[in-house]
């Protein structure tokens, strides 16, 4: 008996998360403190139904992705922006567009130790979670790195 209570004792230790870590699977995202991964999305979101491409690009966009040349600049704004615009709206839970849900993430848990990170969101327009990638700038904030919405 005490075999078996020490045994689950140690499968119960082995399944909890360590500190900061975190499992995002079917979650629906409210409020998220602000600077993290989950805050990111959620500004994206909002700068994509607002329209506010100067906004996302120049305070949420990684450097590496949104490099700072004309012609990419351009060809973001043409190609890539309008195609997230026609979706953007889908990916909130309710009318006040304050959240949204995670279907699942990679890895599987985030904690404040990673330095990128890629979420599935749900979307009312899509058949299947959507990616968005994130990855922390060389201050350590966290910014959008591909953007698939």
């Amino acid at each position: 008996m005490k075999t078996f209570a020490l045994l689950a004792a140690l499968m119960l230790c082995s399944l909890s998360l360590p500190a900061g870590a975190r499992e995002l699977k079917d979650t629906v995202v409210k409020a998220p403190t602000q600077g993290t991964p989950e805050w990111v999305i959620l500004e994206t979101l909002k700068k994509g139904v607002a329209d506010d491409f100067e906004g996302w690009y120049t305070a949420l966009c990684h450097p590496d992705y949104c490099l700072e040349t004309s012609l990419n600049r351009r060809e973001f704004q043409k190609y890539t922006w309008p195609r997230f615009l026609k979706f953007a709206a889908s990916y909130f839970t309710d009318s006040s567009q304050n959240s949204y849900k995670v279907m699942y993430t990679q890895p599987a848990t985030i904690s404040d130790t990673d330095s990128a990170l890629k979420f599935f969101l749900f979307s009312a327009k899509r058949d299947n979670p959507t990616p968005i990638q994130l990855r922390k700038d060389k201050d350590g904030k966290w910014k959008v790195s591909n953007l698939s919405l």
